[in-house]
């Protein structure tokens, strides 16, 4: 006996295509008030969400109620099914009337950044000129794809998929680097064939996706490796026949962290909430202790990923860095519409104010990422804090460099010195060396080392910041002398080279001032030397330094004006020997 099938019918089929203001994806999306179609006439509170309506205010619920529908048919068994989801939390349930049917409440979990999900509810003795009324039993909530049938008798199974979850977010991730697989639960049901997969979107190919699937579903893994940096997002498609489903993927690409630099991004933390609070949460830098006050999680207002907001003039985080900190940067941005240029952050280093950023905000909605940075240079444990001083601030990517002690310095204003000739059995005059120190951590120490460091000495103080050697020559032998003069702080070291002649006693002293052949008339100057003799002279002041050479003949003058005050001694050879002179400049 062959066996009837009556097929299904639509009676009710509403997706609100025709309304095109608006958004259901943010919160100042959907202000536009909906006035209602011909499937539902009579509405209270409900407003244009770009393909969807929302019913309810931030005070108040609202409802949407149908035409009148014949719910008798097929001996009054029909199925309601619509999409919904709520507010940035949600708010409350779903209310659903029918004429002569008991009203039904409905929870969900969807909120208005995740995608809809479906609510579906059966019914026996439906009536005819009926209606349906959806309402809120507490403010917002987004309603779309109304649907009702009839069972019909003997109906085909419909095809289904479902995906949990629905959407994932896979943080900051290192351009180049890939995430850890995540995993995607497919459920198949009614299904002819088994699903195919595709991922799609401009960042399509940052997002890798494997896994085999039957009839009845199957795991899917999903990959991020972002190629460049910022914020990446693609869709996976999943679908058999008319049955599909759809995860949407996320993630941001950011650039390796410098060797030697530290941050947190607030991706790891999960203590910000959507509400104001205190409290602190292990930093993602070993060690790093975050704490903060009035703060809360990014809401809609991020940079990249995650972030935290500041209240109003009181919110602030604390970055309490155990190893010392060079140079401190961090990203921040306004949140929130309200106000213009009314918005400042204050930055501390261990409870002292040193740095305020410039004023920020335009008006309106402003999305501009700004950038601050300051050189803490503190080593030890050091507390930095990013503190509010206006309206609503979002902040994100901190970044700081470790503490780096500058380069130590160890310098002389000489790399040799020359003593010229020296009697023996005498003592020149000192010749000096002037030492600089820089950033040093230990004293200078001086030696005299090589073959005559017995004729060479060396007197003086020397600290972290240098000084001044006194050198002389104090020749015991006559012949060339030489030795080196070392200066040395910790691996730093500075060298001199030391030089000089010894002669024998009464050839030629610097301190002689008797000579057998009287080479210069007045040894008192102003700033003319009379000489007595014709020669070749040289001026050689107590360095060693010859600042003057001439040839001079008996009776003339040579002009020293431009010489600076002190004692000079004039050297010459005349007759075949060697002959010098002491004289003062005044």
């Amino acid at each position: 006996m062959a066996i009837g099938i009556n097929a299904q019918t639509t009676l009710l089929d509403e997706d609100f295509s025709s309304i095109t203001t608006g958004n259901n994806t943010s919160t100042g999306g959907s202000s536009t008030q909906w006035n209602g179609n011909d499937s539902f006439p009579v509405v209270v509170r409900a407003y244009q969400a770009g393909g969807a309506v929302k019913i309810g205010a931030s005070g108040n619920p609202g409802s949407i109620t149908s035409k009148s529908l014949d719910l008798s048919t097929d001996e009054g068994e029909f199925t309601l099914s619509f999409d919904v989801k709520g507010w940035t939390n949600v708010e409350g349930q779903i209310k659903v009337s029918v004429t002569g049917q008991e009203d039904v409440t409905k929870t969900y979990t969807a909120t208005i950044s995740d995608n809809f999900e479906t609510i579906t509810i059966d019914y026996t003795g439906g009536q005819a000129d009926s209606q349906i009324t959806i309402a809120t039993t507490a403010k917002r909530a987004f309603i779309d794809n109304i649907k009702v049938i009839t069972k019909g008798s003997n109906p085909d199974p419909t095809p289904s998929i479902t995906a949990d979850p629905t959407s994932f977010d896979f943080g900051q991730i290192v351009v180049d680097e890939s995430s850890t697989a995540s995993d995607i639960a497919v459920t198949g049901e009614n299904l002819a064939d088994a699903p195919t997969y595709s991922v799609t979107g401009t960042d399509a190919a940052d997002f890798a996706v494997t896994g085999t699937l039957t009839t009845d579903g199957g795991t899917l893994s999903v990959i991020f490796t972002p190629s460049s940096a910022g914020a990446k997002s693609a869709e996976l498609m999943i679908t058999s026949g008319s049955a599909s489903a759809t995860v949407a993927l996320s993630g941001t690409g950011k650039e390796e962290t410098p060797a030697g630099s530290y941050s947190e991004t607030f991706e790891t933390q999960t203590a910000l909430t959507g509400s104001y609070a205190n409290g602190s949460f292990a930093g993602e830098a070993e060690g790093v202790t975050v704490n903060y006050v009035d703060a809360r999680n990014e809401d809609t207002f991020g940079i990249t990923g995650k972030g935290m907001i500041f209240k109003t003039n009181t919110g602030s985080s604390e970055f309490v860095i155990p190893n010392g900190v060079g140079t401190f940067t961090f990203e921040y941005r306004k949140a929130y519409s309200g106000g213009s240029n009314n918005r400042s952050l204050t930055l501390w280093v261990n409870g002292e104010q040193v740095a305020v950023t410039p004023t920020f905000g335009e008006a309106g909605t402003d999305t501009t990422v700004h950038s601050f940075s300051y050189d803490v240079n503190t080593t030890g444990s050091v507390s930095v804090k990013i503190a509010n001083a206006g309206a609503q601030v979002t902040i994100d990517n901190v970044l700081w460099t470790g503490y780096e002690a500058a380069a130590p310095v160890l310098d002389a204003d000489a790399t040799s010195l020359d003593f010229a000739q020296v009697e023996v059995t005498t003592t020149s005059e000192a010749k000096t060396v002037t030492i600089t120190g820089e950033n040093l951590t230990e004293v200078p120490t001086y030696v005299i080392s090589g073959t005559d460091a017995a004729d060479f000495s060396a007197e003086g103080t020397l600290t972290t910041d240098g000084g001044t050697l006194n050198i002389t020559f104090a020749p015991t032998t006559t012949g060339a002398k030489s030795a080196v003069l070392t200066i040395t702080s910790g691996d730093l070291t500075k060298t001199v080279d030391l030089t000089g002649e010894a002669v024998e006693e009464g050839t030629l002293a610097v301190n002689n001032v008797i000579t057998k052949v009287s080479l210069v008339k007045n040894t008192s100057v102003d700033n003319e030397i009379i000489f007595a003799q014709d020669a070749k002279v040289s001026l050689v002041n107590m360095n060693g330094q010859v600042v003057k050479t001439a040839q001079v003949s008996a009776n003339q003058t040579l002009n020293v004006a431009a010489l600076p005050k002190g004692v000079y001694v004039v050297t010459a050879v005349v007759n075949g020997k060697a002959v010098s002179q002491k004289i003062i400049k005044k």
